[in-house]
Parts: structure tokens; sequence; C-alpha cells
């Protein structure tokens, strides 16, 4: 790929003729003045013509460079735009996921498509896992047990006081 398809190398492109200078804009960008020099050449020599007149300081743009940097910075205010609308997207996109299903779909046929997400998400995480492996595994099963036995022992109470209801009426 070429740099005329780099976006970075077209916001250097456009915060240098802001910032009046590759310097300038090399402080705003938090970027070394060699390697900006190297992108904006590359870049130059990517596109086939110069869009800097090298020979003036501060550095001006030549006929070509001003016919586009308007283009260039519609073209990152719009790539900005594209960003913006994406991550307001991610915060808009939260709550609860509510799956209800007819009968016959049986809870055998749904898990495989509830949990092979999560055991696909677990191996790309193993790595990170694998030293904590036993004791998350004994923290689970542990936590398994209590709130089947507390389940237990609600279920039962609830159903003996209905029982002594019953019987009262």
């Amino acid at each position: 790929m070429g740099r005329e398809q780099d976006l970075s190398a077209w916001r250097l492109f456009v915060t240098t003729i802001d910032a009046g200078s590759v310097n300038a804009a090399c402080d705003k960008l938090q970027m070394d003045p060699s390697t900006a020099s190297r992108i904006l050449k590359a870049l130059e020599r990517d596109l086939g013509v110069e869009i800097f007149n090298r020979t003036t300081r501060p550095v001006s743009l030549s006929g070509v460079g001003y016919a586009i940097a308007e283009e260039a910075r519609l073209m990152l205010q719009q790539h900005d735009r594209l960003l913006s609308h994406l991550h307001e997207d991610r915060q808009t996109m939260k709550g609860t996921i509510r799956i209800a299903s007819y009968s016959a779909l049986s809870a055998i046929e749904i898990m495989p498509l509830l949990f092979v997400p999560a055991g696909a998400g677990l191996i790309d995480a193993w790595d990170v896992l694998k030293p904590m492996f036993v004791p998350l595994l004994v923290i689970m099963v542990v936590s398994t047990l209590i709130v089947m036995v507390v389940s237990g022992h609600v279920t039962q109470f609830l159903m003996r006081r209905k029982n002594r209801e019953d019987k009262r009426q």
C-alpha cells in the first residue's frame, strides 16, 4: 500500500499546512521530524507530484498541494465523523438482550448458540487464563454448588409455606 492510501500521511500533510511547518506539525502529532519528512516525501513519490515547495522557508504548498489540500481536509473530517459515529453507536448499544422462543425450541438446541461464542473467547484468552485456571475452576464449582443449595432450600421453603397455606384453607 502506497502512502497515498495512508490516512496518517494525509493527516500529517493537513497538519503541516495548518501548523505552518513540518516541525510544528510534528509537535502537534508527537512525531519525529525525520519520520515526518520521510512520510511526506513518500506521499509525494507515490502521488507522482510535489505537494510542497521545499525551496522556501517556511515550507509552502505547490500548485498541486493547494489543489488537493481542501479535499484532503474534507477526507480527514469525514473519517473523523465516521469514527465518532462508530464510537457513539458503541456507547448507545448497551442493555439487556432477552431471548424468547416457542416451547418446541428446547434449551438443548439454544444453549450451543449461547455458549459457543463465549468458548471462542476463552480460547483466545487461554494464555492469560492458564495460570489461574485451577483457582477459577474451584471458584466456579463452589459458587455453582452454593447457588444450587441456596436455590433448593429457598424452593423447599416456599413450597412448604404454600402447602401450609393450602391446608389452612
